[in-house]
């Protein structure tokens, strides 16, 4: 049966996006965007560490006909709220393939995922999937700004 993500609203806010990442790792890029997550009280600062060994063992790295993404995430029992931190990297990291560990990706948008319940993080990650895999909402993504990534992103999750 569906599940409705509006049960558990994500919080997709300003503060969280980050469209000029200098970081230029795989692990800064992700405690980087864990901190803004933090400082907003999402998540707890544990967290950051939970990501980066988790994306060492079960990397989240995804190639996509006009992008390279990768969305990582980590246990929900370090989650306060669920949201998403959202970060355009300036020069393209290496992050390693969910469908095949060896293999690198260079990646530009990192979607990093905190959620509380498991349910909708599936849905989560589905809808992201979804919408990573039409062209023109890549492009849209890539020219956008921080108010408008806020906003497709809350349009994809939000989707009727």
């Amino acid at each position: 049966n569906e599940v409705n993500v509006m049960e558990e609203k994500i919080k997709i806010c300003r503060e969280c996006v980050d469209l000029n990442i200098m970081e230029n790792t795989e692990q800064t890029v992700l405690r980087h965007l864990t901190g803004l997550m933090t400082a907003q009280g999402f998540v707890q600062e544990v967290y950051a560490d939970k990501i980066c060994e988790r994306e060492r063992e079960y990397p989240t790295g995804l190639q996509f006909p006009n992008i390279a993404i990768a969305l990582p995430h980590g246990d929900s029992s370090y989650v306060e709220t669920s949201a998403i931190a959202i970060g355009k990297c300036r020069e393209k990291v290496i992050f390693h393939s969910m469908e095949d560990p060896e293999e690198e990706i260079p990646v530009e948008l990192v979607v990093l995922l905190a959620v509380k319940q498991p349910e909708t993080h599936l849905a989560v990650l589905n809808n992201l999937i979804e919408m990573f895999s039409i062209p023109e909402k890549c492009n849209e993504i890539l020219s956008a700004d921080e108010e408008q990534i806020c906003r497709i992103f809350q349009e994809t999750l939000y989707k009727e």
